[in-house]
Parts: structure tokens; sequence; C-alpha cells
């Protein structure tokens, strides 16, 4: 391990004697010398990256200010030998630092931590012994991932295909079964599917910072998509059981256990839908590959969810819960069984800690408090049996949702991407609150239209045009907010 000259010295060292080591710590490597040419000795005689490790690092000061094209040259040359970013080699940028002692002094943990540590802990082992325990770690990483092949891109995409089919189930039958088998009226529906969102408001942007921060059972995504895929398929098959469930907790009415069901359901989503979109980040390398991995998920995503409401309009909405049920859990249970994930990750080191607290995280979702609030106190209400007169709570939070979103859009950015930027962020987040005022108000009427058109249907015809008419309606209407919340969301987190 070395640094500057002493980076090229100990990456080359590991190039000429592979067998005597097992990981080799560049931190500033100087790449520059001779014009790069290092680059292409580099290339010539990288070790086998089953057994090899690399750390490699930069700062953006002083002499260190030069070495980030160089460098990106050869994190491009290690991802061609079949080197995983985050497994077997990292590549840190350090904003701020310069080529001194001072600086590596700072961050010397770091690469000793990843060479040194074991396989399981955080980064991986350097030595001989590294090299037998990375040797072992080959063979459990499919042949299929340390390529990036078309079946492995596929199978990453299905823990989120797993939750927006139990979306499209949500959407299909939540509004039916509540009407035709329980008899909820459209305010106790509409109370119901407000439910949902109070989960999602919190719930994606604090799951979104945990999973980042844990490592649990192998794997930093894998929690979160395994006790989110089981909870949304168990809340699936709770929606026809509504009934059964509240009279043997022994409630008088179903809209306390709907609420929950409903939030139980939207939780459990929210827990495993921005993981399972960051575990394409993770094992992607940046680039056309991560693109790839994106576009396969929004093609097997969008399929499948117009594939749940093709269930729905064929065989009926009571079928689409029980297929989505089974549909959700094992595509949210497969992959996190067979994908390898890197424990150390590649990030731009942040000073910023706006992510990291539960205010910091009400303060990011400013635009939405209105709405967080007046969910609450209106299903407060009405579950404790007491009606407003007029509409004067409506009105109020009405004013107050106005004034949070116009001042979070008189707000300047800062002309950088969403990630670094948070005032865009909350505008991304007040313009879809208006989109989807629209759709969840689409989501409670619906059936109501349905029903008062066509007198003549029975429950289950009626189920099945829902489901015939949601596509059409969601692609309509909701496309563009959709793709751009999540965008959003994907970038942020």
């Amino acid at each position: 391990m070395g640094s500057s000259m002493g980076g090229l010295i100990s990456q080359y060292a590991m190039s000429r004697y592979p067998d005597v080591f097992g990981g080799a710590g560049c931190v500033s490597t100087h790449w520059p010398a001779g014009d790069g040419i290092t680059l292409d000795d580099f290339a010539a005689h990288l070790p086998d990256p089953a057994t090899h490790r690399y750390w490699f690092d930069y700062g953006t000061r002083t002499l260190d200010a030069d070495y980030e094209p160089y460098q990106q040259r050869a994190d491009e040359i290690l991802r061609k030998a079949g080197y995983v970013e985050g497994q077997n080699w990292i590549t840190r940028k350090f904003e701020g630092a310069e080529h001194s002692e001072k600086a590596w002094r700072l961050r010397v943990d770091q690469p000793l931590v990843f060479l040194l540590g074991r396989l399981d802990g955080p980064g991986g082992g350097g030595g001989g012994g590294g090299r037998r325990r990375a040797s072992s770690g080959k063979h459990s990483m499919l042949d299929m991932q340390r390529k990036l092949s078309t079946p492995f891109l596929v199978l990453l995409t299905l823990p989120a295909t797993a939750m927006g089919f139990a979306l499209s189930v949500q959407i299909s039958a939540l509004s039916w079964i509540l009407s035709t088998r329980y008899g909820l009226d459209l305010h106790d529906i509409g109370l119901v599917w407000a439910a949902g969102p109070l989960a999602g408001i919190v719930g994606q942007v604090l799951i979104g910072i945990l999973s980042d921060e844990v490592w649990l059972w192998g794997g930093r995504r894998r929690p979160f998509l395994i006790i989110g895929g089981t909870l949304a398929a168990l809340m699936l098959l709770a929606l026809p059981s509504i009934g059964v469930i509240t009279e043997r907790l022994g409630f008088d009415g179903i809209l306390g256990v709907a609420i929950a069901v409903a939030i139980a359901l939207d939780l459990s989503i929210n827990v495993s839908f921005n993981p399972a979109r960051s575990l394409i980040t993770d094992v992607t390398p940046e680039g056309a590959e991560r693109t790839r991995g994106y576009t396969w998920m929004q093609t097997v995503s969008g399929s499948f969810g117009v594939l749940a409401y093709a269930i729905g309009a064929a065989f009926g909405n009571v079928a689409l819960i029980y297929v989505g049920a089974g549909i959700v859990l094992l595509f949210s249970l497969l992959p996190v069984f067979v994908v390898t994930e890197p424990r150390e990750l590649p990030r731009i080191e942040s000073s910023g800690d706006e992510r990291t607290s539960v205010r910091s995280v009400l303060r990011l979702i400013e635009p939405l408090w209105a709405f967080l609030v007046y969910d609450i106190v209106a299903m407060s209400l009405r579950l404790a049996g007491i009606t407003p007169t007029g509409y004067g709570l409506e009105i109020a939070f009405g004013t107050l949702a106005a004034v949070l979103i116009w001042r979070t859009l008189r707000v300047r950015s800062r002309g950088v991407r969403v990630a670094d930027d948070y005032a865009d962020y909350r505008k991304v987040l007040a313009a879809n609150s208006l989109s989807w005022i629209g759709m969840q108000t689409m989501f409670v009427y619906m059936i109501a239209f349905a029903q008062q058109r066509f007198p003549t249907l029975g429950a289950d015809d009626v189920g099945k045009a829902l489901s015939m008419s949601f596509p059409l309606a969601e692609r309509c209407c909701g496309a563009a907010a959709g793709t751009g919340a999540a965008a959003a969301r994907t970038e942020v987190w």
C-alpha cells in the first residue's frame, strides 16, 4: 500500500507478484507519470479478479485535482477485466482532499479495512488468507452477475416488479372489495385510501436512508426486500379477509381494520420499493450497464403491471389478489438469495447530513405536511365517531397546503442534479402531490362511477370492468407524474 508514486508501485507489485500480494491499496495514485503510460502496463498485467483486490482513491485539490480522468480510465480497465466495484475493487473520490500526508492520514483506515478485513466484514480479506476467502466467494457469486448478462439484469428487476404488481392489485381491488363486500360508502373508502400515502410520505424517505446504512442477513437491501415482500403478500391475502379479521378481533366496524390493512400494505410496498431500485445501482457500474438495468426494470415492471389488470379483467379481483400474493412473494424473495451484494458502496464523500435525522426527513417533505396532518386528523375524527360540521377543516388544510407548495416552488434551484439539491427534490414532491390528488380521487370514485353508470352489472363484473379501465386511465393520467417521482426518488436515494 502506498500513496502518490507509492500507489503506482503498489499496483505494480501486485501485478508482477500476484502469488505474493492479494490486495493493493493505491492512495492518490500518480497515474499522470509518463503521460499515463502506466495505465497501459496496468491493463496488460492485471491479476485474477477472483483472488485479488484493489483500492484506489483521489482528492480534488492540489496535485490530486488532475487525477480523476486517469482514474476513470483505470476503473474502466478493471471493469472490463471482470472486477466488480464494491466487491473486489473500490474507487473513492474525496471532495476537498489535497495531495499531502495530512489528507492521506485522515482516510488511511478505509483502504486498510477494505484490504485486511474479513470477507463478511466491511470490505473483504487481503493477503494470502484474503485470496483464499475471495476464491471461495467466487463460487457464491453467479457467473451471470459477473458478466452482467441480460438474464441477471432481468433477475434484478423482480423485486421492483413485485412491488409494482402489489400496487396494481391494490389499485384494481381495494375500492371494489370495500364497496361490494363490506358496504363502505365513498367517504370511508376515501379515508382508507388516504391511509396508504401516510406510510408512503414518510416511509419511502426513511427506508431510503436506512437501507444505505444497514447490513443484515448478508445484504444491505436484502432485509428490506424480504420483510417488505413477505408483509405485502400477507396484506394482499388480508384484503378478502378484512371481515373475518374484524370479527375475530371483536370490533363492531371494519373501517379501522381496513385502514390498518391499507397502511400495512402501503408501508410494506414502501419498505421494498427504494431498496429494490437501489439494488440495481449497487451491483451495476455507472454508465451503460446501469442504464440497461433500469431500462429492464421499467420494461418488466410495466409489463407485469398490465398483466395484473388483465388477470383482474379476465378472472376477477379475487383471483387477482391470490395470484398477486404469490407473485409478490416469489419475486421479492428469489433474487435476494442469488444476488451477491457488495459490502462497500462506491460513493462520493459528502459533508452534508440533511438525510440523517428524523427532523431533516420532515424538513425534506415540507410540501406534504398539510396532507400528512390532515390525513391523521380526518381518520382520527372518523374512527372516534366525530363528524365535523361544514368544511372548515378542509379549507384550513387546503390553504396550508397551497402556502407550503407556493413557498417550495419559489425557492431558487442551485442548478445541480436533484441528488445534491434538496430544493429541487421538494419541488418534485410539490408538483407530484397535485398529480396524486387527481390519481387518488380516481381510485376512490371509479367504483361509484361504474356502479352508477352500469347498474345492471353484478359485483364481479364491475370489478372486471374496473380492471380493464385502470391501465388506460393510469397510463394517460399518471405516467408522467409517476415516472418523474420514481426518477427523483432513485436519484436522491
